[in-house]
């Protein structure tokens, strides 16, 4: 899943805020009786647990960072302009289209978390894109339990209705759910997979709405069971001969979701308590370690932070963590303008379709607001440019030139123009993605792209004898609409094209009726 912004810089002091709000008293007293031979964790301990693990995760640009805003945003803490920028941005470079259900849930997540409705987030409905899908455990290459986990997670975050002829309803999500639990109380990640902690303590937390229907009281019992015989005496878990943090994580977090204490219910308390125990695999630096003495983890910080804060909420009768309904509305900065430091390199004619392709998002810069408006563009970056200009069919095989691997980043974009019909390769089932376009292949493209049933009139282009045979009714008809004008009369067919004569040509295309 391409990711929103993975430059997180910025630090959150207000989090302090949360030192003068809550008292020094240990939390564990708040219940009637302290259950023997638990360790006192304080509300000081778990501020500072917070702050050390949010601040770590910004400064160091680990973690996933949907999830570190999602988190923000639950202890109720200003968000970053960067952030939000980023967000939107990620939602409306894609057009709100994503692979997965679990993309499209975590950004409901987000949305919610922020205070917005994710039926019209930036104009798009991703909710629908939840409850219509036809088997949401399906997770495009394999079945995937987290797709009905995710989704009711999305679903109760503000309580979006779902109409009762949808293809996934929570009917439906729950039923599945419940028919995946194996026999010994936990759930895989699939159906049929052996069981595991992690993914036992998320389906408890998209599950905690509904433990007052028998069957789900039944399916919960049964997984608090799991957790609570696999438990291990210093209040771990062990996977794989591991003990990590993040299963701990999850528990807390599924335990809270459901309204049990983990510091004092009895089946959770061994000779030491989760809180106890995750807190052991923090660092000086507030990060978090998967596994003792292997230093920081991006992940394993993210989700326990994420438990700690569903912990602060329980403690301090807060909604539950996916419970977003108490969420306040984050208003969100203007769009920023796209400004590049080197537009003065560009020709005057250049310099407003530069700055128009950018805005349309058929054309990108450098990075570090530089364009190049004089650097080639090579045959990968314009078929990105007409996959962003013209919707076009997915692709569906793995693989057809042999310089193209399916994980080169341009692969879906030149797989799709494939398809289409629009790219046909330079022989010997080769496309040369890196080579420069030159002006002829662009009409080509541009031709086969457009498909319009344009009559070509006669015309005087003065070195078209110079243009390939295949290329040359192309060229005609890019002249006589005006998107590929030429020099003084010349096409210039093999000339290679920069960077600044594209943006022209494409903004030029976009505007065409």
């Amino acid at each position: 899943m391409k990711k929103f912004n993975r430059n997180f810089k910025r630090t959150i002091s207000s989090l302090m805020i949360l030192m003068m709000i809550l008292t020094l008293v240990p939390l564990n007293v708040l219940a009637e009786e302290k259950a023997e031979g638990v360790k006192e964790v304080s509300a000081e301990d778990i501020v500072k647990s917070i702050e050390g693990a949010a601040n770590w995760l910004i400064e160091n640009d680990e973690g996933d960072p949907v999830w570190l805003v999602i988190q923000l945003a639950r202890i109720d803490k200003e968000i970053p302009e960067s952030y939000l920028n980023e967000f939107r941005k990620e939602i409306k470079d894609n057009k709100g289209e994503f692979k997965t259900v679990t993309d499209y849930a975590k950004y409901s997540i987000v949305a919610s978390s922020l205070g917005l409705d994710a039926t019209d987030l930036f104009g798009y409905n991703f909710i629908e894109k939840i409850y219509n899908v036809e088997d949401i455990f399906d997770a495009g290459e394999y079945s995937s339990n987290y797709g009905g986990i995710y989704g009711l997670w999305a679903l109760d975050s503000k309580n979006y209705e779902v109409p009762e002829d949808a293809k996934s309803t929570r009917d439906n999500i729950i039923e599945k759910l419940l028919a995946v639990q194996n026999n010994d109380g936990g759930f895989g990640w699939a159906e049929g997979q052996d069981s595991d902690f992690d993914t036992t303590a998320m389906a408890l937390q998209a599950l905690s709405n509904y433990q007052d229907r028998e069957d789900v009281k039944a399916c919960v019992e049964k997984a608090l069971n799991y957790l609570s015989e696999n438990q291990q005496n210093d209040g771990g878990y062990v996977a794989w001969e591991t003990d990590s943090s993040e299963a701990v994580s999850q528990v807390i977090l599924a335990l809270t979701s459901l309204g049990i204490d983990p510091l004092i219910d009895e089946r959770f308390v061994k000779d030491n308590n989760l809180i106890e125990k995750l807190l052991s695999f923090q660092l000086e630096d507030g990060s978090f370690e998967h596994v003792k003495e292997e230093g920081s983890n991006g992940m394993s910080t993210e989700q326990a932070l994420r438990g700690l804060i569903g912990y602060q909420r329980f403690i301090n009768k807060d909604s539950k963590f996916f419970d977003m309904k108490d969420s306040r509305l984050v208003e969100f900065p203007e769009e920023p303008k796209i400004s590049f430091t080197d537009i003065d390199k560009a020709s005057d004619w250049a310099k407003e379709s530069i700055m128009k392709a950018a805005e349309l998002d058929l054309i990108k810069g450098k990075g570090n607001n530089i364009f190049d408006p004089q650097g080639k563009v090579t045959r990968a970056e314009f078929a990105i440019m007409l996959t962003k200009l013209v919707e076009l069919e997915d692709f569906d095989e793995k693989e057809v030139f042999t310089d193209v691997k399916v994980n080169a980043w341009y692969y879906d974009a030149v797989m799709k123009a494939y398809k289409a019909g629009i790219i046909a390769g330079k022989g010997n089932n080769k496309f040369a993605p890196n080579d420069s376009i030159t002006r002829e292949e662009m009409a080509v493209m541009l031709d086969r792209t457009l498909k319009l049933e344009t009559e070509i009139e006669e015309q005087e282009i003065k070195d078209i004898d110079k243009a390939s045979d295949w290329a040359v009714n192309s060229i005609k008809l890019m002249s006589q609409l005006g998107i590929m004008t030429g020099d003084n009369g010349k096409f210039k067919p093999s000339e290679k094209v920069t960077r600044e004569m594209a943006a022209a040509i494409i903004v030029r295309v976009s505007e065409l009726d």
